[in-house]
């Protein structure tokens, strides 16, 4: 995931490995996660949008939170003050690259191996 300022639903859904249908649930679900919208009303995510998507993704699919679980755990963590949304966009982003880093090198190896 590059950096920059606005992000589409395609490239949040994409690189999260999510449909975009899923990022529109969520906005429904959970309050604080409001994209900014264009003048004709497409939504475009900033970094602190795609850190809470990210985090909303892990409650949910690595902690099985629930929906109504994960609203309250990011409640607690707010309230405690622990919720970073830099650092997780951050982390992610590292993550990502990474992962874009493995299947091309991978990729590299199969065809190094086919020769």
């Amino acid at each position: 995931m590059k950096d920059k300022v606005y992000y589409t639903p395609q490239e949040v859904a994409k690189a999260l490995g999510i449909e975009t249908y899923v990022l529109r649930y969520w906005e429904s679900q959970f309050k604080f996660l409001k994209p900014e919208r264009t003048k004709v009303g497409w939504r475009r995510y900033r970094k602190e949008d795609v850190s809470r998507v990210i985090l909303i993704k892990k409650l949910l699919y690595d902690e099985h939170f629930t929906i109504k679980g994960a609203k309250q755990r990011l409640k607690d963590l707010r309230n405690e003050g622990q919720l970073d949304l830099h650092h997780t966009f951050e982390e992610s982003r590292k993550k990502i690259i990474l992962e874009e880093i493995k299947r091309g090198l991978e990729k590299l190896l199969t065809i190094l191996n086919s020769k």
